[in-house]
């Protein structure tokens, strides 16, 4: 498990001295999860690779969403819709990445101040 973490702490940060490139994989990854998230609802507005004149509606009024997605701390009904099985699991799972990256972040804008 340490070397997983240490490899991806290399991958993520470059041990802590690459605070943009954390950013990066934050934003990146949390829009992948969030996406995955989305299509794991079940709401019929949402479905894969498909787009129509109500998309741009559907993709701006959940764009907010989004930064809220971003903390592991945001609520399970953030979204305003009943998650799944599978989406609990997706958002549970992503919660524990984006914990890992924020905490990429912070060591290492912490490591760049010093």
């Amino acid at each position: 498990m340490d070397r997983i973490t240490l490899w991806l702490s290399e991958v993520i940060s470059d041990y802590g001295a690459n605070w943009v490139q954390a950013l990066c994989i934050l934003f990146i990854t949390g829009l992948a999860w969030f996406v995955l998230l989305l299509l794991s609802v079940g709401d019929d507005r949402f479905v894969w690779l498909n787009v129509d004149s109500s998309t741009p509606d559907v993709l701006l009024s959940y764009a907010g969403y989004f930064f809220e997605f971003l903390s592991p701390l945001h609520p399970a009904g953030f979204l305003k819709l009943e998650l799944t099985g599978w989406s609990k699991i997706i958002d549970m799972i992503a919660r524990v990445w984006l914990g890992f990256v924020i905490y990429q972040v912070v060591r290492s804008t912490r490591k760049f101040v010093s």
